[in-house]
């Protein structure tokens, strides 16, 4: 018999495991801990796409047979403990790292930034050309050219 209040459940995560290069959470939920489930990330041949899931996330528990030891975990719901990244907007993308690096992108304004904490590195099997329309500076305390 299908229990349909166990298909969705909301609980937090209380354990990651990464093995055999499979994403695994223990989630709670209500007090009561789910088995080790796979985690839900954006993949296929085109993009795969990689954010680990961390202790103490808000994360949606699928069970589509309502058993919730046989169910898949939804990882990222924003909440008290963890909100949108400061400058999200319905027009404004941001990618916010917990050292504090960001990437934002805004449509209106048409600009997209980096803020690196550290280093950034371009690497390239081919060439790599930059283009300005408007004009192009660099700020540093050196450059190397060669």
């Amino acid at each position: 018999m299908m229990l349909w209040e166990n298909t969705v459940k909301v609980g937090t995560v209380s354990e990651v495991s990464l093995t055999e290069d499979k994403a695994l959470a223990r989630v709670t939920i209500g007090g009561r801990k789910t088995p080790l489930l796979p985690v839900v990330m954006r993949a296929n041949s085109f993009k795969r796409h990689w954010v680990p899931v961390r202790i103490g996330e808000q994360v949606t528990v699928f069970s589509p047979f309502g058993n919730p030891d046989l169910g898949f975990v939804v990882p990222s719901i924003f909440n008290t403990g963890c909100k949108e990244p400061e400058g999200a907007s319905a027009h404004t993308e941001v990618i916010e790292y917990e050292d504090g690096t960001r990437i934002v992108y805004d449509t209106q304004t048409k600009s997209l930034s980096l803020s690196a904490v550290g280093d950034v590195f371009m690497s390239a099997r081919g060439n790599i050309t930059i283009k300005a329309e408007g004009n192009f500076s660099v700020e540093a305390a050196r450059v190397d050219l060669n």
